[in-house]
């Protein structure tokens, strides 16, 4: 979404350029240029994270009480992630992750791509990502003190009917899109603050889902090794999201 929105012309010409008094036929970006910084950002830090961050084991106690930490090798964490694998639980959270963001898939993938079908313009969905950055703030304040208990997952349970009923939403606006549609291709004033408080409403249950099923991936994370247990995890939670896309 922010490539989009620094791609186009008529974002950066209508907000960022108009602050210096001058426009281009262009956006701030290409897409060479946005590919090559991420791609520099990306080795970068995981050749960083990969010459100074070590698994430490936390979970023993020396006799004093004070924590043991033991560096865990390369190897010594995969058999742990193994053991793990392993359990009785895995295949069941699996099957979860995997299929949780099913009935979601739909609605969310494809209504922007109706919405600009139906002649919304590109750059305009774009920038919706940019109102969206306060509701996630606000949203994470929110439900901060509900995820620090120990079932944070309550709090993903309670919002899944609600993101449900979000989805519903954003299909009614794809269908009402081409009905305001005005003669010359715009839309009426009402229809772009429409867009965005539908928009705010339903980033508001995924950002609640996804909050809260980090803190309970937190919570049920190996103490031993507990960023590779993460990743684990947030692996097949990602993939799961994947496929149904």
């Amino acid at each position: 979404m922010t490539f989009v929105t620094l791609f186009f012309d008529d974002f950066p010409n209508d907000i960022l350029r108009s602050l210096i008094l001058f426009a281009e036929s262009a956006g701030i970006v290409t897409l060479a240029q946005f590919t090559l910084f991420w791609g520099i950002v990306f080795l970068l830090t995981t050749t960083l994270i990969a010459l100074f961050m070590t698994e430490k084991d936390k979970s023993r106690e020396t006799p004093e009480g004070e924590e043991e930490e033991l560096g865990l090798g390369i190897v010594e964490a995969y058999k742990t992630l193994w053991s793990i694998i392993r359990l009785p639980m895995m295949p069941v959270m699996s099957v979860v992750l995997f299929t949780t963001s099913f009935p979601f898939s739909a609605a969310e993938d494809i209504a922007n791509l109706k919405l600009i079908e139906f002649g919304v313009p590109g750059e305009k969905i774009a920038a919706l990502s940019l109102p969206m950055i306060p509701v996630k703030f606000i949203v994470t304040f929110f439900i901060t003190k509900f995820i620090v208990g120990p079932k944070p997952i309550m709090v993903y349970l309670g919002a899944y009917p609600f993101r449900l009923l979000m989805c519903l939403a954003l299909t009614a606006l794809v269908y009402i899109t081409p009905m305001v549609k005005l003669s010359d291709g715009a839309f009426p004033s009402y229809y772009y603050p429409l867009v965005i408080a539908v928009f705010a409403l339903h980033r508001a249950t995924v950002y609640c889902h996804f909050v809260s099923l980090i803190a309970y991936m937190a919570r049920i994370a190996d103490p031993a090794i507990g960023a590779t247990h993460m990743t684990l995890l947030m692996t097949l939670m990602n993939l799961g999201g994947m496929w149904c896309n």
